[in-house]
């Protein structure tokens, strides 16, 4: 691959990045506000949005070999909840 391929590929994987790490944060906002107000079902939607962008995060990741900014993602208050507590 050469020199022009690799700036390309780490550019738009940094801009991906990027973007679903704001799209975590978004949903983390969303379950908090969902816990506060006892709607579990919201809760339970949000965490599962919450997973599946963190495993398309690692991907990306992985594919780009950029290293991981993770904490970027995090939102204060937020404490990831299992489903067997919500029922």
């Amino acid at each position: 691959m050469s020199l022009r391929v690799n700036i390309i590929l780490c550019t738009n994987g940094t801009q991906l990045c990027r973007r679903v790490e704001l799209e975590i944060r978004k949903a983390k906002d969303t379950q908090i506000l969902a816990r506060a107000s006892g709607d579990n079902e919201l809760v339970e939607q949000s965490q599962g949005r919450i997973t599946k962008l963190t495993n398309k995060y690692r991907e990306i990741l992985k594919a780009s070999g950029l290293p991981s900014q993770l904490q970027r993602a995090s939102v204060s208050g937020y404490r990831r909840v299992a489903k067997s507590k919500l029922q």
